[in-house]
Parts: structure tokens; sequence; C-alpha cells
């Protein structure tokens, strides 16, 4: 849903390194659906100050692309559990989504 995807993107500006990277790679493993977010994973790829984050940018950014060409499957699962790091804006998100 355009919510959970907007709820994940909103996430890449989270203070907390490990929120940043549970959004980033539900964004990767949501693939083709996720489409839009790549000029905003380009940007972290760019200038978020952690390393780590800006690697798994790079890595979402591929499996977007990659997907987009196979057509794969969304994992909401994965969605869900991004969200839940999230905290309670996430949980909003997630019942928007249901």
């Amino acid at each position: 849903s355009v919510q959970g995807l907007t709820a994940l993107a909103e996430r890449l500006d989270d203070p907390q390194v490990e929120v940043r990277i549970a959004s980033i790679r539900s964004l990767g493993e949501l693939g083709s659906a996720a489409n839009g977010t790549i000029p905003v994973l380009l940007k972290v790829q760019k200038v978020d100050q952690n390393s780590v984050v800006r690697a798994e940018a790079e890595t979402a950014i591929e499996k977007i692309r990659a997907s987009s060409a196979t057509g794969s499957k969304i994992s909401w699962g994965l969605v869900l559990i991004a969200l839940g790091i999230a905290g309670v804006t996430g949980y909003r998100a997630v019942r928007r989504m249901a």
C-alpha cells in the first residue's frame, strides 16, 4: 500500500540507525512495489553519515531494480517487522494497510 511505503520512506530520516536500516531492507524486499522510493534511497546512499546505511541503500536499490525487471512479489511480513521497529506511528500505518 502507498501508506506502508510512505511510512517506511519516512523512517529513512530516523535518528536511530537500526530503524533506518530496517526500513531500507524492507523497501528492498518489497521490490518493484517500492520503485517510487528509489530517488529517496539514492539520496540516503549519498548523504547518510553511516556507511552501513549507505551500503544498505545501495543494496535495496539493486533489489528494487532487479525485481522491477523480474516482477517479484511483495514481502509484507518484512514491512510489518520494520514498521514494528518504527513504533506507534509504524503500528498505525500497518493498521491502515490491513
